[in-house]
């Protein structure tokens, strides 16, 4: 009896652990945290404390009801792919796969295709993230559901490998895709990119340097590095990530080289693009967004915004109130474009 208490209390002690550290932190309706002093909820940064006066509810802590409720995630399957090997990755995941990896979220029970797919990169500061995120995983299902493939992929990034080595991982597994697209059921004249923050960058970039793409969906992706550099919330990490893109000693050069704004193609060659960026992202200006857009519409190429009110950088993220309609969007613009 006094064993059986004792696992009990241990199981107990186990189950509180966890709760806790998967009880998300509070944050109001435009996904930017809060924080309780004396009694009075606070914006976790100052940054935002002195905007908040005329924003309704902006103080006031949200928990968003499920996210694809009423929506169709089913009619899914899900299976990895190796599509190359990376030597002494700091990913622990591609060390245990043995390489670069990608899950493949296909439609299921909705004919034999051939399906668009969009190719999702994740984000995380070229440094870390994973397409096994929550976030992105739910989003492949539901994309799936609608009979669009997805293939969410892993690559090599910061502080151990380039820009140079993660291109060419991009370019490795989207050529498996393509060399694959009969036993995957996709088209290959029917591929898109896309990816949030780090992802949304490398989204970009690659459709605007690799032709054969038909769509760009770019979540509060940087699209300027000279900007982005220069910027103050730059400063921590700054020396590796500067070594990640070949530019030590501030070398705009190589900045300008590896920036979607400097190397938007012919007009012909430009894919649909659509653009979400959070009005008050405090990590990637919301103004890099707006110069592209610009920038794209000066060359003839066919571009949407959608600017997320009051929202932070956290955009793609399920606490969001807005999250629903950006998925909703995403899906919805895949559709009409790919």
């Amino acid at each position: 009896m006094k064993r059986l208490i004792i696992i009990l209390f241990s199981l107990t002690c186990t189950v509180v652990a966890f709760a806790q550290q998967n009880t998300k932190k509070p944050h109001n309706r435009y996904g930017v945290a809060l924080k309780e002093v004396d009694g009075v909820w606070k914006a976790g940064s100052s940054k935002f404390n002195n905007r908040t006066d005329t924003i309704p509810h902006f103080l006031e802590p949200y928990i968003n009801p499920p996210v694809y409720a009423n929506l169709n995630t089913a009619n899914v399957t899900s299976k990895e792919y190796v599509y190359k090997a990376i030597p002494n990755a700091n990913d622990k995941k591609i060390r245990a796969k043995a390489g670069g990896y990608f899950i493949f979220d296909s439609p299921k029970g909705q004919g034999d295709g051939p399906f668009p797919c969009l190719v999702f990169i994740h984000g995380g500061a070229w440094t870390n993230g994973s397409p096994d995120d929550q976030k992105i995983v739910h989003l492949g299902a539901f994309l799936a559901s609608q009979g669009i493939a997805v293939a969410r992929v892993a690559y090599s990034k910061s502080p151990d490998f380039t820009i140079e080595n993660t291109l060419s991982d991009l370019d490795n597994a989207i050529a498996f895709i393509r060399q694959h697209a009969k036993e995957l059921k996709v088209d290959p004249n029917r591929m898109g990119l896309s990816g949030s923050s780090a992802g949304g960058h490398l989204s970009s970039y690659m459709g605007m340097t690799r032709p054969g793409f038909k769509v760009i969906i770019s979540m509060c992706g940087p699209q300027n590095l000279v900007k982005l550099f220069q910027a103050e919330q730059m400063s921590e990490g700054r020396g590796n990530l500067l070594a990640y893109f070949k530019a030590e000693g501030n070398n705009t050069v190589s900045l300008e080289k590896y920036s979607p704004l400097f190397n938007i193609p012919e007009k012909d060659k430009i894919p649909s693009m659509l653009m979400i960026h959070g009005e008050w992202d405090t990590s990637v200006s919301f103004l890099q967004s707006v110069e592209m857009k610009a920038a794209l519409e000066l060359k003839g190429g066919e571009v949407q915004f959608y600017p997320v009110k009051y929202a932070s950088h956290s955009i793609f993220d399920e606490s969001l109130a807005d999250f629903r309609n950006i998925v909703l969007l995403i899906a919805a613009y895949a559709k009409e474009h790919l």
